[in-house]
């Protein structure tokens, strides 16, 4: 698909909301699945964290699903493959600054792990052979990522063990 650079926000945003209205049906076919979704949630009326807070459905025991859409113009391309790079990137200058993988890890570890349901990122990009090595099925496999890149994920988020329970949950 081409996009002109000056609709590129807006098709992202329609992206993300087509998925959302694929996950509205396929609640009405489950009607009990969900009490409420929400549509870039926030912390002040969701109690959603930034960083998973795209799509949020509630179950009607108060566990939480959570969906965090990436879009990208152009998924073909080598640049804008699912990769480690763009996955671990830090991008911005400060102290705070984070990567796409450390703000979905805080945003995942600051929700109750009663009320933690599954987590997803959804994206159109395509991975790339990196990336693509350590997929089975759509779950990242940490055993099968290099070591040079795993520990560029620990130094970011902590401890093996911590690396793979977030993995089990994304």
């Amino acid at each position: 698909m081409k996009v002109k650079n000056s609709a590129i926000t807006y098709t992202a945003y329609d992206y993300q909301t087509l998925q959302g209205v694929k996950l509205l049906a396929e609640w009405l076919r489950s009607p009990t699945r969900y009490s409420r979704m929400a549509f870039e949630a926030d912390k002040d009326a969701h109690d959603t964290p930034a960083g998973i807070d795209d799509i949020v459905g509630e179950r009607p025991d108060g566990v939480k699903d959570f969906w965090q859409v990436k879009f990208t113009p152009s998924p073909n391309k080598d640049e804008n493959r699912l990769s480690w790079g763009w996955l671990l990137k830090i991008s911005g200058k400060t102290e705070r600054s984070r990567s796409i993988l450390k703000k979905l890890y805080d945003a995942v570890n600051s929700v109750p792990l009663e009320n933690l349901g599954n987590v997803v990122l959804l994206t159109n990009k395509l991975p790339d052979r990196g990336m693509e090595s350590c997929l089975a099925g759509s779950k990242i496999q940490f055993d099968k990522i290099d070591q040079a890149t795993k520990t560029i994920i620990t130094d970011q988020l902590g401890s093996d063990e911590d690396v793979e329970c977030f993995f089990s949950r994304l």
